[in-house]
């Protein structure tokens, strides 16, 4: 009886250790897929700042293009009188 059940024990770690071996590469792989997911989703993030920053410089150009426009316009005495 004691050789039987050592018996099963020994299938049942062994079987276990296959198990673990066979399972432990694709835990891997969907650790790995999740660090670059995880990469990716921080460089989107950095872009998206980026754009926005670059945007928000882009409308005061575009307001100080309008400003300066204005100001060439004006007649010279208003200029001067706005400008200081």
């Amino acid at each position: 009886m004691i050789n039987k059940t050592k018996l099963a024990l020994g299938i049942a770690a062994a079987t276990l250790t296959m198990t673990g071996a066979l399972v432990s590469p694709q835990a891997m792989a969907i650790s790995k897929a999740d660090r670059v997911a995880e990469a990716a989703n921080n460089k989107v993030d950095a872009l998206e700042a980026q754009m926005q920053a670059m945007q928000a410089e882009l409308s005061r150009l575009k307001e100080r293009k309008q400003t300066d426009l204005v100001l060439v316009q004006m007649p010279a005495k208003f200029r001067n009188w706005i400008s200081g």
